[in-house]
């Protein structure tokens, strides 16, 4: 990953196929409602270094350099094996911290706690952690226990892009029976008043939109979010030349916002520290990366094999276990409290 929080890409692959075998039967749009766990009622994510260490006291010592907000979390119940849910976040410290250090010359700010790993602390009294395979030699557990500080701030206003778009959205709880052809299967009056489906003419239709006061204080106070936008709309479209429709799922008009200032302060802040990475890169420098790959010379000693992967089905079923802990590490770095493990909760 780095993956970019979507809520509307947070159902899990046993819903999505049962869903879509609804919507194949039907031939209607079907209208989810999704209750929030409980396990998100005080925070979804778990302080992360609790994990590691049975050792009570440490595990106090670790919440109390959160401050208040990290003393809410509860920890998170391990769905896989010991250490999946930390890789990811863990080959993040890594990666992120090296490559903080090749655009600031020093390290990102960081705890320096009692349980810090003796090989993290020499790179901490250097400010230099060296070359991305000297990082590589020190294991996962160790980086693990390494809380940043914050490093950016985070701003409460949604990708620019995603607004000129005019993608879709749901109404909410109360007004998401709209369709005529859900409405007959409901039998559902239609509501006095219709919501409006389209992202861009419903921000031309408020006077005012403050995402901070509005939207992410109500997630914040609550550690979750409210039933009344917690909504995933399904619809079926693109069958030209398929067995079967390809599914897309709306968020409500509150998620949706959420969700995209948090892909905008990612994509910002640190995708653009990672130079490998393709997600924001343009279509015109994908092509020219693509066409470097298909024409990289062979050798009478050498021989490319080029292979395509599809990891979405796996993506879907594994996500949520492996990316548990990654959220909260945002948090860390943005100095938010609940802001990316709500908008990447799952939702059941």
């Amino acid at each position: 990953m780095l993956m970019m929080i979507c809520l509307t890409e947070l159902t899990k692959a046993n819903g999505i196929s049962n869903l879509t075998k609804s919507i194949r039967r039907s031939k209607v749009f079907r209208l989810l409602r999704v209750a929030v766990s409980p396990q998100y009622l005080n925070g979804p994510s778990a302080d992360f270094f609790a994990e590691a260490s049975n050792d009570e006291t440490s595990m106090k010592s670790d919440a109390d350099l959160r401050g208040n907000r990290g003393s809410s979390h509860h920890q998170h119940r391990r769905a896989s094996g010991p250490g999946a849910e930390a890789g990811i976040a863990s080959n993040f410290k890594r990666k992120f911290s090296v490559a903080y250090f090749n655009e600031h010359k020093e390290l990102p700010p960081t705890h320096r706690h009692v349980n810090v790993d003796p090989a993290i602390k020499k790179l901490m009294d250097r400010n230099n952690p060296g070359s991305i395979r000297e990082c590589y030699k020190i294991p996962n557990d160790a980086w693990d226990k390494l809380i940043f500080k914050q490093c950016f701030t985070f701003e409460y206003y949604p990708q620019i892009s995603d607004l000129l778009d005019d993608k879709a959205i749901t109404p909410d709880w109360d007004h998401v029976f709209f369709a005529e052809d859900a409405l007959r299967v409901e039998g559902v009056r239609i509501p006095a008043m219709v919501q409006q489906t389209r992202l861009i003419l419903e921000i031309l239709s408020r006077p005012n939109i403050n995402l901070l006061d509005d939207f992410y204080a109500e997630v914040e106070k609550s550690g979750r979010l409210p039933t009344l936008w917690a909504v995933i709309q399904l619809m079926a479209k693109e069958r030209e030349l398929k067995i079967d429709p390809r599914v897309f799922s709306f968020s409500t008009f509150e998620c949706r916002m959420m969700a995209s200032a948090c892909e905008r302060n990612i994509s910002s802040n640190i995708l653009r520290l990672f130079k490998h990475q393709s997600i924001t890169q343009s279509r015109a420098k994908l092509r020219q990366k693509m066409d470097s790959l298909i024409n990289l010379p062979e050798t009478d000693y050498d021989l490319w094999v080029r292979f395509h992967m599809d990891l979405e089905q796996w993506n879907y079923m594994f996500r949520s276990q492996r990316q548990a802990l990654l959220p909260q590490v945002f948090c860390d770095q943005f100095g938010v409290g609940e802001a990316f493990p709500v908008s990447n909760q799952d939702i059941h």
